[in-house]
């Protein structure tokens, strides 16, 4: 819950409180309804109007939690509903008791016996008052019977007999124009109490008059005052007034008072009677309104607060499926939830430890994997694993450079969708089950079409995982190198001894045949003569050339060591075509970036081989019309451009693609006059420096074959000149 609506809650729980307790107060003073019982009510009308929005807000918040299926969220939907009814319930039967017992309890007050009871008092009351109204009243005009009486006795006497026999009385007789005659019990008071004229007046009017009123500036207390107007005959006929006071008793006096108080009090409730019931109701509902509201809010909370814990569980789940072994802290309340985040974090604590030793053996094996990986990726080997099906999966970086093709294309697919294996499942599969026997040699050839000799050895992998099937790991070389450095070390040997044999009688052979035509010269006939002058030359011509062929046999057989050295290749390339300016066919491109580039060849021999295959495109567009022969060096596609290519070029018939695998072998020509053993020479002193040389045909875009290509790859020298440019 957000920091904003618990502090609105904490703010309306307050209010409410607050305006319940001066709500109930209010109810129960009656006397200050008019005044302030309104702004209560509009108070409370505002309080819960953001009570049912707060409530609104909080069932909401739950009920989008539902929604959208947040852990917990259904957990606390029950529970919020069980505590809603659990509170609700309850309220709503207090309310309807409590509604039925002021309903009974207001028509109580009001009953009739309290009515009766009521004016019976009044009534008693009242006779009281005028049973000591009409005693004071009889004495007073027997006062005025006796002085009208005897008119001649004296009025002071006649006071002072009945003055005597009340002891609180006051009596005081005075003529019209207010003078006082006689006076008795004043008691404390130092002057009688006159009447006022408006008495008077009523005095004049009525003979006699009797009120009970309440004496000046004692507040508290009454009397009843007695007036009778009477004439006298006598000496001076004149009216006198008769004055008679007698103090009600305190005890009586304080009766009255309550009955009167209760009284009023009585007929104020009587009028308010409706108006009461409707406070105490509205006070209720109010009440009602503000417990069914606070209890589905703090049955949403009280279940939020319940669920917490579990949602802190599964937060913590979700952590531990992330790799967050962090314990979950514990409130200070002492329940069984506690004891299960208890038991969660240990189960966290076994787990980091489980979690740290885990990733201290895939540390150590990944260590182990990389150690072999790199022992594989620096095997000359190469290596392929398939799975049961022969299937292609892991592969060594030497596999992929002797087979020359990406086998990363091939991963997941069968051996045969490599285009070298295509066919070769079965010889594979045998050599498999016999991997105890000796390695076998399969020949393969290059996409590129380049024969390759492999020697390969094949064998299953037991897996430790019992589930999981066999492993075919197949271990190759290459050794097409070696069977043609074998090869070429045999007819170097066989060429070696052909040319010792043959050499050794070829001078002789031509002594003898100058000899022979020298003796026999001048002996025959010129026919004959002739013949012998024929056959002498076509011997010798023929041992010459036979004695030609065996000093390419001693050139190949005893090549000499190369002695390379740093060549400018643009240079060195320009100055070997002086030699060939008279033929106009030969183009030559540099693609370089600069002429400094330089390789480490031996000069003489390269001249050599220059000479060879510029004399072998030269021969094979010798009968076609134009013919051209291009000459190109260029840097190979690398990020170092550390590979220096040569190429090249002629428009003529291609080779024979039967022998194009077997062309740099010796004897391999196509040529009338020809060994065989000039590309097998070019070929030996490429390799001798270091260097790399391929011959294929060119094919437009229909694959028709449109000339040869002999490109030779050296490796780069960056000099100081080099990297200035």
């Amino acid at each position: 819950m957000s920091l904003t609506l618990r502090g609105i809650l904490i703010l309306v729980s307050v209010a409410s409180a607050l305006l319940i307790v001066l709500l109930s107060i209010s109810s129960a003073n009656t006397n200050q309804l008019g005044k302030e019982y309104n702004y209560l009510i509009i108070a409370n009308i505002c309080l819960v109007i953001m009570l049912i929005l707060v409530t609104l807000a909080v069932v909401r918040r739950a009920w989008l939690r539902y929604k959208q299926r947040v852990f917990g969220s259904k957990l606390m939907v029950r529970l919020a509903v069980a505590f809603a009814i659990i509170g609700i319930l309850p309220v709503f039967m207090v309310f309807t008791v409590s509604n039925q017992f002021l309903a009974k309890t207001i028509d109580t007050w009001f009953s009739n016996s309290v009515d009766v009871a009521l004016d019976s008092g009044f009534a008693l009351g009242r006779a009281t008052l005028d049973a000591i109204k009409s005693d004071v009243i009889s004495q007073t005009k027997q006062i005025a019977l006796k002085i009208e009486e005897e008119p001649n006795n004296d009025i002071s006497s006649i006071v002072n007999q009945y003055a005597s026999s009340n002891n609180f009385s006051e009596i005081t007789v005075f003529n019209e124009a207010g003078s006082i005659l006689v006076v008795q019990g004043l008691g404390k008071s130092l002057a009688p109490d006159i009447p006022s004229s408006a008495l008077l007046n009523r005095l004049e009017a009525a003979g006699s008059l009797v009120q009970i009123e309440t004496p000046v500036g004692k507040d508290s207390a009454l009397q009843v005052r007695a007036l009778v107007l009477t004439k006298v005959i006598g000496n001076l006929e004149e009216d006198l007034i008769i004055q008679w006071i007698e103090p009600l008793p305190e005890l009586l006096v304080r009766d009255l008072e309550a009955l009167n108080k209760g009284f009023n009090d009585y007929e104020q409730l009587l009028l308010g009677k409706e108006g009461i019931g409707q406070i105490y109701n509205v006070t209720l509902i109010f009440t009602l309104l503000l417990a069914v509201l606070g209890s589905l809010i703090a049955s949403v909370l009280l279940s939020s607060w319940m669920v917490n814990p579990l949602r802190s569980l599964e937060k913590a789940t979700k952590g531990v499926a992330l790799g967050d072994f962090r314990p979950l802290k514990t409130d200070k309340f002492n329940h069984e939830l506690n004891d299960l985040v208890a038991s969660f974090n240990q189960m966290m604590v076994k787990l980091n430890v489980a979690q740290t030793e885990a990733l201290e053996s895939a540390r150590q094996l990944k260590i182990s994997s990389r150690f072999f990986e790199q022992v594989l990726a620096h095997l000359t080997s190469g290596v392929m694993v398939f799975d049961k099906d022969w299937n292609l999966e892991q592969f060594n970086s030497s596999a992929q450079k002797i087979l020359g093709c990406n086998l990363v294309h091939n991963l997941e697919k069968s051996i045969e969708k490599i285009s070298m294996f295509s066919g070769k499942k079965s010889f594979l599969l045998e050599i498999s089950e016999d991997f105890y026997e000796k390695p076998r040699r399969l020949d393969v050839q290059k996409p590129n079409g380049e024969n390759l000799s492999l020697v390969l050895t094949a064998f299953f992998l037991p897996n430790v995982e019992p589930d999981n099937d066999n492993r075919i790991i197949l271990v190759f070389d290459n050794i097409t190198a070696l069977l043609q450095a074998q090869k070429t070390q045999a007819w170097a040997d066989m060429a070696r001894g052909l040319a010792h044999e043959i050499k050794n009688p070829l001078t002789p052979i031509i002594l003898s045949a100058e000899r022979l035509q020298v003796k026999l010269s001048g002996q025959l006939k010129k026919d004959q003569e002739l013949i012998l002058t024929k056959s002498t030359k076509m011997i010798v011509e023929q041992v010459i050339a036979l004695k030609s062929m065996i000093d390419e046999f001693q050139q190949y057989a005893r090549l000499p060591r190369a002695q390379p050295s740093n060549v400018l290749i643009v240079h060195f390339v320009k100055e070997f075509l002086q030699m060939y300016l008279s033929d106009n066919r030969i183009k030559f491109f540099n693609n370089l970036e600069h002429d400094r580039v330089s390789v480490n060849i031996d000069k003489e021999q390269f001249l050599q081989v220059l000479h060879n295959l510029l004399q072998n495109a030269q021969d094979a567009i010798k009968n076609k019309q134009n013919g051209t022969i291009t000459i190109k060096c260029s840097s190979l596609d690398d990020k170092k451009k550390s590979k220096i290519e040569l190429t090249i070029e002629d428009t003529g018939p291609g080779i024979d693609e039967k022998l194009l695998p077997y062309v740099f072998e010796p004897y391999t020509t196509t040529k009338f006059k020809g060994t065989g053993l000039g590309l097998a020479i070019v070929k030996k002193i490429v390799g001798e420096n270091d260097s790399e040389i391929t011959l294929r045909n060119k094919k437009d875009s229909f694959g028709k074959v449109i000339g040869a290509v002999a490109r030779i790859e050296f490796d780069r020298i960056l000099e100081n000149r080099d990297k200035n440019g």
